[in-house]
């Protein structure tokens, strides 16, 4: 009877496919094949044990209790052992023309392309750049993001961008291309937890300029951030320096520094050996396992004495319970610009029009709730003052918007805008599909995944 049983468990052995190479799949399949040899094996000990039981028992019966429990450890170590075995020629072999193509992937760039799609309806009759773009469609960007490890010192990022300037107008741009250095030859690691970043980037100045268009939380970006930074944000060619700075308190204080290329959208100077700085302080805390809160500071300015000021918070709070399936998101930044601005007044000797310091801020306060783990619903408010000194009235705008996600790959996105200002009111309805392909770098921070 036992060689029987030892008949079937090989045969039931036998039938697993050996050229099967998906791992998961005959890990499995081994599994259920031990749990049974398990199973038939503490019957026949069960079987044993009774036989033991027995209150009468011949002579002859007795002494075969020792051969049984000798052929029933037998029995599990053949199992065990053809088990073992055949886990052994099904296990993947990498071979050396494996290992070489493994390790040229390992260097090869991770593509990403975005494609950001809108639709406006218009109360009024919109321009930008004097061409009329409301009530259109528009494929407003196509991105395509790479990014790599370059080799044990750095890691490099390219982002292409094609841009819709006028209605069916595109310009392809470098929008960012960089390399982040965590250490140089010779190092194990840069000094004072220092990371350097050299290329052409976004400047680290608040928190929604540093957010691609199709990356923001809503559709359009805050008229401050617009104003002051411009219609796309800040990008500058440069150099940047991270440091977690050390404290008593192990609080995560982060200061930053960024040298560029002053003809940056902030201060619009065309002369590129003259150069703008910008520092920027953090602070981020984990309030509780439910709540966390950044605070922040930024200064952009010149050797002429333009500057820009910035403060920003952020709060998030996400509960224990349904933790993907809930969060709420508050954030805003405040801005303060004074540089000199070219009124038109009068004109100098030289033939120069004669440039007046002023002074404009500006600020957007933004909420945002997750109900469901794939719906957003959100709201903004901007407001932008006048120069001051100059008789105009100042711009403000409020938003609403819903956002679903279909997957992480895909989101729909309706929206409402009013402005009022200088020119005639408007309201503005938005219809955004965002989509990707490819290798997904990892969401914005609003996004809760």
């Amino acid at each position: 009877m036992k060689r029987l049983i030892l008949l079937g468990l090989l045969s039931l052995a036998s039938t697993l496919n050996a050229q099967d190479s998906d791992v998961q799949k005959l890990e499995r399949k081994l599994d259920a094949l031990r749990e049974e040899y398990e199973q038939r094996l503490q019957s026949l000990e069960r079987e044993l044990e009774s036989l033991r039981g027995e209150p009468e028992t011949s002579a002859s019966e007795e002494p075969s209790s020792q051969p049984a429990t000798s052929e029933l450890e037998k029995l599990r170590d053949e199992a065990e052992a053809f088990a073992a075995q055949k886990e052994d020629e099904q296990a993947p072999v990498r071979t050396e023309a494996d290992s070489h193509v493994w390790s040229l992937n390992a260097f090869n760039p991770r593509l990403t392309v975005y494609g950001d799609f809108l639709g406006r309806i218009d109360s009024e009759r919109v321009f930008e750049d004097e061409e009329e773009i409301s009530d259109r469609f528009s494929l407003r960007e196509v991105e395509i993001d790479l990014r790599a490890d370059i080799d044990p010192y750095a890691k490099g990022v390219m982002i292409l961008a094609a841009e819709e300037h006028q209605p069916n107008d595109y310009e392809l741009t470098i929008e960012e291309g960089y390399l982040d250095l965590h250490t140089l030859p010779g190092l194990e690691e840069l000094p004072l937890n220092l990371t350097l970043k050299l290329g052409r980037f976004r400047t680290d100045f608040g928190l929604a300029n540093r957010l691609h268009t199709h990356d923001l939380p809503w559709v359009s970006r805050p008229l401050a951030l617009e104003a002051f930074l411009g219609e796309e944000g800040d990008i500058g060619n440069g150099l940047g320096l991270e440091y977690l700075l050390h404290n008593p308190w192990e609080e995560a204080i982060t200061l930053g520094f960024q040298l560029v290329n002053r003809e940056s959208s902030v201060f619009q100077a065309d002369n590129s050996d003259d150069l703008a700085y910008l520092g920027r302080l953090s602070w981020h805390k984990q309030l509780s396992f439910e709540h966390e809160l950044q605070l922040g500071s930024s200064l952009y300015f010149d050797d002429r004495g333009d500057f820009l000021l910035g403060t920003d918070a952020y709060y998030r709070w996400r509960p224990s319970s349904e933790r993907e399936q809930t969060s709420l998101v508050l954030q805003t930044e405040w801005y303060l610009r004074q540089g000199p601005v070219d009124l038109g007044e009068d004109v100098a000797e030289d033939g120069m029009r004669f440039l007046d310091e002023r002074e404009q801020w500006g600020a957007y306060v933004s909420g945002q709730f997750q109900f469901l783990k794939n719906y957003y619903l959100g709201a903004r408010y901007d407001y932008l003052s006048n120069l001051r000194g100059v008789e105009n009235e100042p711009r403000w705008k409020a938003a609403a918007y819903v956002s679903l996600y279909t997957s992480e790959f895909l989101r729909f996105r309706l929206g409402y805008e009013h402005e009022e200002g200088p020119g005639p009111d408007n309201d503005t309805v938005y219809l955004q599909i965002t989509w990707a392909f490819g290798s997904h770098p990892p969401h914005p921070y609003w996004v809760n995944r």
